[in-house]
């Protein structure tokens, strides 16, 4: 089963849209070795948005849902991938008084998973009609129910979480080496596959994050570069067997579902070549 990062939101009251964050980090699952971890970020280190200039982490969800429509969640979720270069598979977006009556119906819980004891089963109801009031997510409860069940099986020892500092920011390739034993797929790691990124559109520096993505991810990335073309609307994979992990998971970060078989010497070189497009810019940035 593939790693799992999700996005921790957290505000005062779930129902005021354009209030400051109150908590931000990323909630990496990893099934393979059966960790639990929690990356905390700094609410105070600030990132350039297009239309508003610098802003801090924790005022870009209420930026967000000024626009028209709301992109408070996606915006924020786009800055923290970019910050810490992996991908973001969805949400929880949580209201912090909610958070708190719940901890005090369960008793304060020292450890995630004990939210789901035995005890606490008997409170199901209350916790459900709790959830509607302090909880928003896009996981499907076929992908919450997985949720749960791996946090009722890891171990106290596996959970990790420590804070990032604004600091760390400063040296990319420091921060890369920091995180990439939470974040790294192991599968996509084993399979060893050289992949070649190629950047068929006008806009800088597409190429070079996504190199950054696929190595934290645990790829071997041969070549960045920029593609014959420079107007492309999709990408798509160059690759002679789709059938791998590694081509299934770059697919689905980078919403690429069309593949070729590679044409010429320097896509041969590569096992996989993954050409990016405007449409994958957009999913990206």
């Amino acid at each position: 089963t593939a790693p799992l990062n999700l996005l921790w939101l957290e505000v005062e009251e779930i129902e005021s849209e354009t209030s400051p964050l109150t908590n931000l980090a990323v909630i990496a699952l990893n099934p393979t070795l059966n960790r639990f971890t929690i990356i905390n970020l700094p609410l105070e280190h600030k990132v350039y948005l297009p239309t508003q200039g610098k802003q801090p982490l924790k005022a870009i969800y209420g930026v967000g849902n000024l626009l028209d429509p709301k992109q408070g969640v996606l915006l924020t979720s786009k800055n923290v991938s970019y910050l810490l270069g992996i991908p973001i598979d969805g949400y929880l977006l949580v209201g912090r008084r909610g958070v708190q009556q719940l901890s005090g119906l369960l008793d304060n819980p020292p450890h995630p998973k004990d939210y789901l004891s035995i005890k606490n089963l008997t409170f199901l109801p209350q916790m459900a009609t709790l959830g509607h009031h302090f909880l928003r997510t896009n996981l499907s409860l076929n992908e919450l129910g997985r949720l749960i069940l791996f946090l009722w099986g890891v171990r106290s020892d596996k959970v990790v979480s420590f804070a990032l500092k604004m600091t760390d920011f400063n040296d990319l390739i420091s921060l890369d080496r920091q995180l990439r034993p939470y974040v790294e797929d192991k599968t996509f790691a084993k399979e060893r596959l050289k992949i070649q990124i190629l950047n068929g559109t006008l806009k800088p520096g597409l190429a070079s994050f996504a190199a950054r993505m696929v190595r934290n991810l645990g790829g071997e990335v041969i070549r960045v570069g920029n593609y014959e073309r420079q107007d492309l609307t999709k990408g798509f994979l160059v690759l002679n067997e789709s059938g791998s992990h590694t081509a299934q998971r770059l697919a689905y970060i980078f919403g690429v579902v069309d593949s070729r078989p590679p044409r010429t010497s320097s896509e041969k070189r590569a096992d996989i070549t993954l050409i990016l497009g405007l449409e994958n810019y957009k999913k990206i940035f």
